[in-house]
């Protein structure tokens, strides 16, 4: 580096402000200001995006009071998480379908088995129709009506061979 460069990097901002008058304090000023515009749109931005998600959050901890007091925003005066258990209570469908669909899955199994044994023991015929008569009185705990349709359907099947 020669002296003059050096000399240069060692000026101090306010004399190379000077030297090139007043260009590198503006230049200074408008980088900040753009850097302080795009800062204030990206987080106006991101509360436009975040705050509905927010907002389900904070309602979801509130009870039902909560929710029709006008005086009440985004932080419940009654905090629960009863909304959730509901929620999780009310979700619990999944396994009756799961069940309910492998006892059809059985049923159908045992009315028109694989086409290979066309032939079934009636040991081996009984012995699944008592797996789906257990299956059929656990499903009885969570859903009695599909359960008692399941039970009718099933002695339909023992009685008459013939019809299915």
């Amino acid at each position: 580096m020669t002296k003059a460069v050096a000399k240069q990097k060692n000026s101090s901002f306010w004399e190379r402000n000077r030297k090139s008058e007043g260009y590198l304090l503006k230049k200074t000023i408008m980088s900040i200001a753009l850097k302080i515009c795009r800062f204030i749109l990206l987080f106006g931005m991101c509360f436009m995006i975040l705050q509905p998600i927010f907002n389900k959050i904070s309602v979801s901890f509130m009870e039902e009071r909560d929710l029709y007091n006008p005086m009440v925003i985004a932080i419940p005066e009654h905090f629960t998480t009863e909304n959730y258990r509901l929620a999780a209570e009310l979700m619990a469908y999944s396994n009756t379908k799961i069940d309910y669909e492998y006892i059809i899955n059985l049923i159908q199994n045992i009315v028109s088995p694989d086409d290979d044994a066309s032939d079934v023991p009636p040991e081996e015929k009984q012995r699944k129709i008592d797996e789906v008569k257990q299956y059929v009185e656990e499903l009885r705990k969570e859903n009695p009506k599909i359960a008692d349709i399941m039970s009718n359907l099933i002695c339909e099947i023992e009685s008459g061979e013939d019809k299915y």
